[in-house]
């Protein structure tokens, strides 16, 4: 059977978010600040690419779902200005 790669190994990487708790300092920070921190001290690597990896992934696909919306609207109105002719062109 095949075995599959990770970036991260997940036993260490709970061991490592483990003694992170300890490490960091007790103010409420934010997750950009947490992944300054793993990169300033350089000993929990598998923390650090699971904090690059949360801070990568979008929050919502709102963002998205707004350019398709607008992109309906913009080729509505393309083709209620294009001329018939122009229309047959590009269906072509």
């Amino acid at each position: 059977m095949k075995e599959e790669q990770s970036d991260i190994d997940v036993n260490d990487l709970f061991v490592e978010l483990k003694f992170l708790q300890y490490f960091m300092p007790k103010e409420n920070i934010g997750p950009v600040e947490i992944l300054n921190f793993l990169k300033r001290h350089d000993c929990f690597p598998n923390a650090c690419i699971a904090y690059r990896v949360l801070l990568t992934i979008p929050m919502t696909v709102a963002l998205a779902e707004r350019s398709f919306s607008k992109l309906k609207l913009l080729k509505s109105y393309m083709r209620t200005t294009m001329t018939q002719q122009r229309l047959n062109d590009l269906a072509q």
